[in-house]
Parts: structure tokens; C-alpha cells; sequence
């Protein structure tokens, strides 16, 4: 019993896909203009806009197109080889009877030392310098920027198109054959019409 409702099942789903399929087919449907003959091309009263693809701008940004800010921020002079100069501490030593100025340990006489510049640079990488685009440039044929554009479709309705057509309904081949076979007249004895008509 179970196998005759399943094949069933599957039999009425298929018929009823196959009617709704030929039912819709018959609904009039407003034809666009894509295929018709009534309007060939497209003009500015049907809408259509043709879709353009777009391309981006080749444009590559050089240090003309930043502004560049230099703040320094370096404080720190432990990495940078920066020595401060010392300048010369004088004592109470006398010179020698050479003239020559001799120190005696604990004088307090202090030598002048040179200093050694600070080896720090400022750049974008040590954070001293801000870079700002400030770009200028604008499209052109040159950077191959092209702005792409959403296509619109036609919104063209033909009338003579849209109208259903007018046409013959299907014949029923079963009247046909029993009109052929037994001129209208119902024939039992025909095996293929009994009880059909």
C-alpha cells in the first residue's frame, strides 16, 4: 500500500507542475522591448542607460602629493652619541719656572672637552615628521580613471506585443479520434473508447 502512495505521490506533484506550467504560459506578460520589432534602438524616452565598467585611477602618489611636518621628538641622547662640551675649570696651581702650568693631584683644575653632536636625523620612521596626503591630482586621460556607471534597463512596454494573442484553443485529440472513428456517436464497442466519452 505504502509503495502505490509513494509512486502516486511523485505522479500528482509532476501533474500539478505540468498544469501550473501550462496555465502561467498562458497569462499575458507586457513585453519589453528586447526583441521587438517596434522599437529598435533605444531612445531617451525608454530609459536605457548602457552600463560602463569601471577602471581605477593609475595615479601613483609621489612626496609632491604630501605635506610633510617635522616636530622632533627625540629627547633621549643615550643612542644618539651626543656628548655635551665641558668647558675648562681653572685652579690655584702656578706655572713652573718653564711657564709651563703644572696640576698637582686635587687642584681641582678640570680640562675643556670638545662635544660630540647629536647623531639623531628626523624622518617619517622616527616619528619626528607627519606625512599629510594633500594630493592634486585630478582625473585625466593620462591615469585611465574611468567611473563606472549602473546599467538602467529599457522600460519600453510594446503594446501591439503586450496584447494577447488570439489563437484556437487546443483540440482534444480524444474527441477528434471519436469523431473520426465513430462520427460522434459513442461507441462501446470499440475496446480502446469504451466508457471514456
Amino acid at each position: 500500500m505504502k509503495n502505490w502512495m509513494e509512486k502516486n505521490l511523485g505522479r500528482r506533484l509532476l501533474a500539478m507542475v505540468l498544469c501550473l506550467s501550462m496555465v502561467l504560459s498562458m497569462a499575458p506578460v507586457p513585453s519589453f522591448a528586447e526583441g521587438c520589432t517596434h522599437h529598435p534602438e533605444h531612445t531617451a524616452d525608454c530609459g536605457y542607460v548602457a552600463a560602463v565598467q569601471g577602471q581605477p585611477c593609475g595615479h601613483t602618489h609621489t612626496d609632491a602629493c604630501y605635506t610633510f611636518q617635522t616636530v622632533c621628538l627625540h629627547s633621549d641622547h643615550g643612542d644618539c652619541g651626543y656628548v655635551a662640551p665641558v668647558g675648562e675649570v681653572s685652579c690655584a696651581c702656578q706655572p713652573n719656572e718653564n711657564g709651563e702650568m703644572v696640576h698637582t693631584e686635587g687642584c681641582g683644575y678640570v680640562p675643556a672637552v670638545a662635544g660630540v653632536d647629536c647623531g639623531h636625523v628626523c624622518s617619517v620612521e622616527s616619528g619626528c615628521v607627519t606625512k599629510t596626503l594633500n594630493c592634486t591630482h585630478q582625473h585625466d586621460e593620462t591615469c585611465g580613471y574611468v567611473q563606472g556607471v549602473e546599467g538602467i534597463s529599457c522600460t519600453f512596454v510594446c503594446q501591439e506585443c503586450s496584447q494577447p494573442q488570439e489563437t484556437e484553443p487546443p483540440r482534444n485529440p480524444c474527441l477528434l479520434l471519436r469523431k473520426q472513428v465513430c462520427g460522434g456517436q459513442r461507441n462501446r464497442k470499440l475496446p480502446g473508447l469504451r466508457g471514456k466519452y
